[in-house]
């Protein structure tokens, strides 16, 4: 006697107990109930019938049911001991902890599947030749022992058994007959698991992707530490562990599951929280035939964002009640891929959290100058410039060595210049952040400032500490005294004295992206709702290590108050929140506003720098005036930048917008004239709310005094 070698072996064996049963149930059938029935099918028949080739080979009924099974038992034994594969059917019963009484229940379901013709004796012997599949009540007829001792196979279709609970078999009911008349089908999906020999299995969803893990931890860019953790948990396996991946999109938390299992030697399925049905009954047999898919195959889950499933306010408790027990239950590994700060607990199952962070500027250097062969000067200026995860620095070069080719006439291997790379990073950059903030696209340079000169020195500084931040924490080794941290800075100064102007330099000095974020969208009178908005523009900013600029800030990051009321209480929680984040936050931030004392103090003890834009003298004034337009544009002899300068007392955006529509006004005309200067500067002061005097337009006031006259 041999092992089973083949998957058809074991199914022939199987075939061949079913065949011999029926032949002998069709002999009672024909002896004690011929005469009740309208239907008629002689053994020989049958025997004809079920004498025919299956799978090659003739079936055989002679023996005895039981000498068949002692057959089947033995060579199992057989081939359990041993070290090849297991059959199918075999792997199927071993894997989801099936008895014998089941494995015939799903060869009785196989076979009509396989070959119509079984349907035929199924009709016959269930007395309704309609009836091409088994019911319960048939089914007990034909496994082994007396009816007493059948009824209690019953639970093994319940749906709480192993059949149902795993989806491996179909309940259908008939309409207007009880429980023994339920129709049982094999699922469509596990019958062509049993009867594909191959390993080129498709899942049953095109939603569930089932990746063939390539990479291993040698291989991907995540922090040493993470490895470290996630190579002990790998001593884990047995206990099922479910792992709580936690960091920003793009960050290498798939890449990582991937690794671990290679390390495993096991496929990897992946799932998008967004493709789970929102039906509950869909839902629900939706998950099930996930849970069956990665037991058939012997494989680990990856559920992306689904933490906004799990921590969804809105969503009925029925939806995290079902997944948690799903988690619970697994007896494999799991990755929750979370993009959130929530803390996740499972009860009797243990939760290994793993935090994901943007590689170290040294970490990110060694990765440039590795896959893209530069030198340690341009990796310093693409990891001090961009704040790029593994996967995302690979995308960032494969996009740079197509536009290189592009630009090289396809030429192969194309060389590859620092502009081709910055490209491909500021397209890994590109952020989600519009809904919630306004991308500024940096016009200006030092040369259009005109500030007193501390506060120019001062600027350029903050220039200095962002472009030098690798070579001062990591080459001269300050990370190991002082925490890199949050870059913050606070521009104080009325509005139209540059405040906005000088971040747009900065981003322009530096070459990072600048973005002014929209606190009418942040600010939500929905608990909750401003953290997670916040959460998502520092997220989005630190991955592209983009300046935040929020203007107007007092409104965010204003003194806490004494709690008086319920919006006091959110109102200063929001306040801790946004404390804690910037601390957390490895970028810069900017904050401006008009009144500093509106500042809360923790804030200002945690600002790198303090930059004041005080309104110009009348020497600024003037050489604002003159920057203020461009070499080509027509001034006459009449205008006097000296007489607005010392007139004017107005901001450096004020004057801007005068000169602006100064040239409008012109604009029929072949030359900009002092009065449309003084027309010009009317308009502003009506916006600022300011009374048109003749102190401050002189010899020009009879041009604005009758208001009709504009």
């Amino acid at each position: 006697m041999k092992p089973y070698r083949k998957n058809r072996d074991y199914l022939v064996d199987w075939i061949r107990w079913l065949n011999a049963k029926l032949y002998w149930e069709t002999e009672r059938f024909n002896a004690t109930e011929r005469m009740e029935s309208v239907h008629y099918m002689s053994s020989e028949e049958v025997q004809n019938i079920l004498n025919r080739d299956v799978f090659e080979e003739g079936g055989v009924y002679e023996r005895e049911v039981e000498g068949i099974l002692e057959e089947i038992r033995s060579r199992v034994e057989l081939t359990k001991s041993g070290d090849g594969e297991l059959p199918r059917l075999l792997y199927l019963r071993e894997r989801f902890g099936l008895g014998e009484v089941e494995e015939k229940v799903l060869v009785i379901c196989l076979a009509p599947e396989i070959y119509p013709r079984y349907g035929k004796v199924y009709g016959f012997l269930q007395d309704d030749l309609s009836a091409k599949l088994p019911s319960i009540y048939f089914i007990l007829r034909l496994l082994d022992g007396r009816f007493p001792e059948k009824f209690s196979y019953l639970r093994y279709f319940s749906d709480c058994s192993a059949l149902v609970h795993f989806r491996l078999i179909q309940k259908i009911p008939v309409q207007g007959s009880g429980l023994g008349q339920t129709l049982v089908k094999l699922d469509d999906r596990l019958c062509s698991f049993l009867l594909d020999e191959g390993e080129g299995l498709e899942t049953f969803s095109p939603f569930l992707k089932r990746i063939w893990p390539r990479r291993s931890f040698r291989d991907i860019l995540v922090e040493a530490e993470v490895i470290q953790q996630l190579k002990g948990i790998g001593k884990l396996v047995d206990e099922s562990p479910v792992l709580y991946f936690r960091g920003i999109e793009g960050i290498g938390k798939r890449e990582a599951a991937e690794a671990f299992c290679k390390m495993l030697s096991m496929p990897l399925f992946f799932l998008e929280a967004a493709d789970i049905p929102t039906d509950k009954g869909l839902f629900q047999e939706f998950l099930r035939a996930v849970d069956r898919e990665v037991r058939l195959q012997n494989g680990a889950l990856y559920f992306n964002h689904l933490d906004e499933i799990l921590f969804h306010p809105g969503l009925e408790s029925f939806y995290r009640s079902f997944l948690r027990g799903l988690l619970a239950e697994a007896d494999y590994p799991i990755f929750i891929g979370a993009t959130g700060h929530h803390r996740f607990r499972l009860r009797g199952k243990a939760v290994f959290e793993v935090e994901f962070r943007v590689p170290s500027l040294e970490e990110r250097k060694r990765q440039w100058m590795r896959l893209a062969k530069v030198r340690s000067r341009v990796g310093e200026y693409l990891a001090s410039t961009f704040a790029l995860s593994g996967p995302l620095m690979e995308e960032a070069y494969s996009l740079a060595r197509l536009r290189a080719k592009l630009a090289q006439n396809g030429q192969n291997p194309a060389r590859i210049r620092l502009e081709d790379l910055r490209a491909g990073c500021l397209s890994q950059s590109q952020h989600n952040l519009s809904s919630l903030a306004h991308q500024i696209r940096p016009f200006y340079d030092f040369e259009d400032l005109v500030l007193p000169e501390e506060t120019l020195q001062i600027l350029k500084e903050l220039c200095f500490h962002i472009r030098y931040k690798h070579k001062i924490y990591v080459e001269w080794g300050f990370g190991k005294k002082f925490s890199s941290g949050c870059l913050a800075s606070l521009f104080v100064g009325q509005s139209g004295t540059g405040k906005t102007m000088a971040a747009e330099v900065i981003a322009k000095e530096v070459g990072m992206d600048l973005f002014r974020i929209d606190l009418a969208r942040i600010i939500s009178k929905f608990i909750g709702e401003t953290e997670k908005n916040l959460s998502k523009i520092f997220d989005e900013a630190e991955q592209s290590q983009a300046i935040l600029f929020f203007d107007e800030a007092d409104a965010l990051f204003g003194k806490r108050s004494e709690v008086e009321s319920a919006h006091d209480r959110y109102a200063n929680i929001e306040t801790d929140y946004l404390l804690q984040r910037i601390e957390r936050f490895e970028g810069v931030v900017i904050l401006a506003t008009n009144f500093q004392e509106n500042i809360d103090d923790a804030f200002l003890r945690r600002m790198r720098f303090l930059v004041e834009f005080p309104n110009p003298d009348v020497q600024h004034r003037l050489k604002i005036w003159q920057k203020a337009f461009p070499p080509d544009a027509p001034l006459a002899k009449d205008v006097d930048f000296a007489f607005l300068a010392e007139h004017l007392p107005i901001a450096g955006g004020n004057i801007r917008n005068i000169a602006l529509n100064a040239a409008f006004l012109a604009a029929q005309e072949k030359e900009i004239r002092m009065e449309h200067l003084i027309l010009s500067a009317k308009r502003e002061y009506d916006k600022m709310g300011r009374r048109v005097t003749e102190r401050d337009f002189g010899r020009y006031y009879p041009l604005v005094k009758d208001k009709n006259q504009l």
